[in-house]
């Protein structure tokens, strides 16, 4: 098990300082989840059925490489 933020800390230490490379496009977390977490899902593209199959298997984080498409500066903070 690891904390939400332990995660978020090796994600950006594994991968560098990505930075706003598009503002249309944010990098980082998206979606606040679980402060815990155990079973990490991961996907290629953000979509509802992938969010629907990693509540299925209760799954604490969701791990993409396709985010959502937010307006700069929008992000959403939803604990689960």
């Amino acid at each position: 098990m690891v904390t939400l933020d332990d995660l978020m800390a090796f994600l950006e230490n594994f991968m560098g300082d990505v930075g706003d490379k598009d503002p249309l496009m944010p990098n980082g977390l998206q979606v606040r989840g679980r402060e815990e977490v155990k079973l990490l899902t991961t996907g290629v593209s953000a979509s509802q059925r992938l969010f629907e199959e990693a509540l299925a298997c209760n799954s604490g984080a969701v791990l993409v490489h396709h985010g959502m498409n937010l307006l700069p500066g929008q992000l959403l903070w939803t604990v689960l």
